[in-house]
């Protein structure tokens, strides 16, 4: 799961670490999860801009539209 990967040195530690770990961390972990979950099954993903040329300004690569989607609810709103 990718939540249970050790942290790098130097890593960002929103929650903390160590004897000292925020109390809420398991928590969060559990909206963010539902969060998804939510967001990936129950609406529907249209993609508006189907150009899928990337554009490298940095490290990362992009893609030029910046992906574009609409989401319409499977439920209609119940």
């Amino acid at each position: 799961m990718m939540f249970q990967d050790f942290q790098k040195p130097y890593s960002f530690l929103p929650f903390g670490a160590g004897p000292r770990t925020c109390l809420g961390i398991n928590m969060a972990k559990v909206a963010m999860l539902v969060f998804v979950h939510r967001l990936t099954s129950g609406y529907k993903w249209t993609l508006d801009d189907p150009d899928s040329s990337l554009e490298r300004k940095e490290h990362i690569p992009r893609l030029r539209s910046g992906c574009p989607i609409t989401l319409k609810a499977l439920n209609d709103g119940k």
